[in-house]
């Protein structure tokens, strides 16, 4: 007779299998938010290949080496017990071996690192996954009760994922995990006569339980604890950097369920993206706001001087709109939001999808007569009817080279063709697009944003030729994007704002060669070059497929806009191994 025809599903392995299910889906979910802040978002694909991978082997291992009779309690404790283990080694692993995924092209070593991280990070899921399926084969004959036990517990952890994060950090909800485990090894509760290893697995793990605990309750006022070892971040990330400034100190690091959230103090965090050369002035004082560890976006302090707002490119849009109504999307720290105040907008809507945010920076979420929407932008482009003169796209990623390939897998929804429709669908008849990119060379990311731009208006029946704009910088680029062809008075006023502020032309509908590269000087006027031969040519597609770089417009079935690798570049790549800096898209 085989063991699944004599043996019913007890409760105690009921508990056992519920408590493991949790701790799977709240170990591999919370996995993919610590990889999005210590290293980058599209290393949380990797957490659920390595799921998928961990189980599947699982099964293989039981067909190899099935269960033996008898031991259906104790197998499931030791499970129980490897997936504590391989938890808190996974952990550890992941956090204190020196990976570089920006050197594995030419160092060998990183390999090695890659490997081990993968085999750690495989084994509690192998070891869940030899838990279900060990169940399955004993208990056949109630393999109904088992697949009930283990969605039930999973869709259970599911939900714990996001609720534990914001209480306990990303670092306390791996404590959380292992305490869950652990708690799977103690049934049944009695102690086996025999042997000494089951017993000293219950002992472990009721000791485990017990630090575990004490770790948690320690971080329920401020995450931090006195013994678990904090999540480290990649050395390329921009609060890495502002980390290295010898004054520099968090101010805050809060969790919720889809980010981490920094604010560091430093008297070297100085950021004003765009400000004109013209301003002479010291730059305010600034704390830095970090989204995941990355993407430094300032936040001014309460009291400070802001006449810099009229140096920076975004203060044309309120000369061209005076007492504009406007919305701003993803304002993050806020510096949009004072330029709009200084600048004379007459009603300000702030469209932020993190509360940590907003519940950060009293400063600029608290200002009277500002309307604050907390939900995705798309949605509210989607939700609301109404029209104003101004929309704004903050710029808040940090400045990457695009041959870094550190953002190619990243998805933005902000920079498609359909996202770009939607603000044109909440225009007014003669209201103003506005968003910035960093320059690149050869002309790339903010290439690529006037393409979108140009694509979404012709979409709508527009005339990209008579309704874009475009000015530089030093380091970036904006784009106006107006409803309605530009006149020849708003013409004027963007030629007279350029020159008083020393920001160089680069396209307007009538704009002339001679007028362009007249402040930051290039050796040849590639933007002006570059833009002008998108909009001269005959085919838009042609243009696009010659070009160096892969700058067609993203959608929302493609929405990835930092990807800009096409496989004639692979011959340059390779050329270049050894010889330059070159940061891996892994």
């Amino acid at each position: 007779m085989k063991l699944s025809d004599r043996l019913t599903f007890p409760a105690s392995n009921h508990l056992s299998l519920f408590l493991l299910s949790v701790t799977t889906l709240v170990f591999e979910i919370n996995l993919t938010r610590l990889f999005s802040v210590s290293q980058f978002y599209h290393f949380a694909f990797m957490i659920v290949s390595l799921a998928l991978l961990g189980t599947g082997a699982s099964g293989t291992f039981l067909v190899l080496f099935p269960p033996k009779n008898g031991q259906v309690d104790a197998s499931l404790r030791k499970l129980s017990f490897g997936t504590l283990a391989s938890i808190l080694s996974a952990y550890l692993v992941i956090n204190e071996l020196p990976f570089d995924s920006f050197t594995i092209s030419w160092d060998s070593r990183q390999i090695g690192y890659l490997t081990l991280n993968f085999l750690a990070l495989m084994l509690p899921f192998f070891f869940t996954g030899m838990a279900v399926g060990l169940m399955l084969k004993v208990y056949s004959r109630e393999a109904e009760s088992v697949y009930a036990v283990n969605l039930i517990g999973a869709a259970i952890g599911c939900v714990l994922a996001l609720l534990a994060p914001p209480v306990l950090g990303g670092e306390g909800t791996v404590v959380l995990s292992a305490c869950l485990a652990a708690s799977a090894a103690l049934f049944p509760l009695r102690l086996p006569k025999k042997p000494f290893t089951q017993i000293l697995i219950q002992g472990i793990s009721i000791i485990a339980m017990i630090l575990g605990l004490f770790e948690m309750s320690t971080r329920l006022p401020s995450h931090s604890a006195p013994f678990f070892p904090a999540l480290k971040l990649s050395p390329y990330k921009s609060l890495s950097y502002a980390l290295q400034y010898p004054d520099s100190e968090f101010v805050s690091q809060e969790w919720n369920s889809f980010s981490r959230v920094d604010i560091v103090s430093s008297s070297s965090i100085r950021s004003l993206p765009g400000i004109s050369i013209q301003y002479f002035r010291p730059p305010p004082a600034e704390h830095g706001l970090f989204i995941d560890g990355d993407h430094l976006n300032p936040i001014v302090l309460a009291g400070s001087n802001l006449d810099f707002t009229s140096y920076l490119p975004a203060a044309l849009a309120y000369q061209l709109i005076p007492d504009a109504k406007t919305l701003i999307l993803e304002p993050r720290g806020g510096l949009e939001v004072l330029v709009a105040l200084n600048e004379g907008a007459d009603e300000i809507t702030l469209v932020e999808e993190n509360q940590l945010i907003i519940e950060k920076i009293p400063q600029i979420y608290q200002i009277p007569d500002i309307n604050i929407n907390n939900e995705l932008g798309r949605s509210y482009l989607r939700r609301s009817q109404e029209q104003f003169d101004l929309v704004i796209l903050s710029l808040v990623q940090s400045y990457y080279p695009v041959g870094s390939g550190a953002y190619s897998l990243g998805e933005n929804y902000s920079y498609t063709v359909e996202a770009f429709q939607d603000v044109l669908n909440r225009l007014s008849p003669d209201g103003i697009f506005v968003f910035s990119r960093w320059l690149q060379m050869p002309p790339s990311e903010w290439l690529r944003g006037f393409i979108l731009a140009a694509t979404a208006l012709e979409s709508q029946g527009g005339d990209p030729s008579q309704q874009v704009v475009a000015i530089r910088s030093f380091n970036t680029g904006i784009l106006f994007v107006k409803k309605s062809p530009f006149t020849k008075p708003e013409l004027d006023l963007v030629r007279t704002f350029a020159s008083q502020r020393a920001f160089d032309l680069v396209y307007l509908p009538d704009i002339q060669p001679e007028e362009v590269n007249q402040y930051a000087i290039l050796q040849e006027p590639v933007y002006y070059q570059t833009f002008s031969n998108f909009m001269a040519a005959d085919s838009k597609e042609d243009w696009l497929a010659n070009y160096s770089y892969d700058v067609s417009p993203p959608t929302d079935n493609h929405p990835f806009f930092g990807h800009y690798f096409k496989w004639s570049q692979a011959r340059q790549i390779i050329s270049e191994l050894g010889k330059t800096w070159q940061r891996s898209p892994i």
